[in-house]
């Protein structure tokens, strides 16, 4: 389960809840991982003013996501926000107890490179390029379905048209 707290100021969740919902829902189906997991939206103007701030975190100690949405645009926070799950999925298999996450340590230990790759793999490139892509096609499919449902109702309507007109005429 997966539980979003939006604490921007301008509301990112309830202006995107279906989108951000469906892929809470998409990764919860495709993750593995046992325990439920919180999801904060924060805002934070000097973090964004930096060109190398944080965009995320994971805490495993509190289940807990931050993402830092000030400036981004929802693609990306979506991206961060697949990334740091795989980094639940970790602890959830017991991978991340206990190692040290100060600055350098994706460089310095190896078994945390090791995690950092897995969720940059699974995170950005396998869980949240598939819901894209699943999710455009659902979505473009739903837009045909419409649209020839429309195109559908306008021939009736049209030969319907024709029909009194032809019937006037005479």
């Amino acid at each position: 389960m997966i539980k979003v707290t939006d604490n921007s100021k301008d509301g990112i969740y309830s202006s995107n809840m279906e989108l951000i919902d469906n892929f809470t829902d998409y990764s919860s189906k495709n993750l593995d991982f046992n325990k439920p997991v919180e999801v904060e939206f924060l805002d934070d103007e000097d973090n964004a003013k930096n060109p190398l701030g944080t965009t995320a975190h994971y805490n495993p100690d509190n289940l807990k996501i931050t993402i830092y949405v000030t400036g981004r645009h929802l693609k990306d926070i979506l991206r961060s926000m697949s990334h740091e799950l795989i980094h639940h999925v970790q602890n959830c298999r017991g991978d991340l107890g206990g190692r040290d996450t100060e600055l350098g340590y994706a460089q310095d230990d190896k078994h945390m490179r090791g995690m950092e790759h897995e969720a940059y793999t699974m995170g950005n490139i396998m869980n949240f390029r598939d819901f894209e892509d699943n999710y455009k096609k659902k979505v473009f499919k739903e837009s045909l379905a419409f649209d020839n449902l429309n195109n559908y109702r306008k021939n009736i309507l049209n030969n319907k048209f024709k029909k009194l007109v032809e019937n006037i005429e005479r």
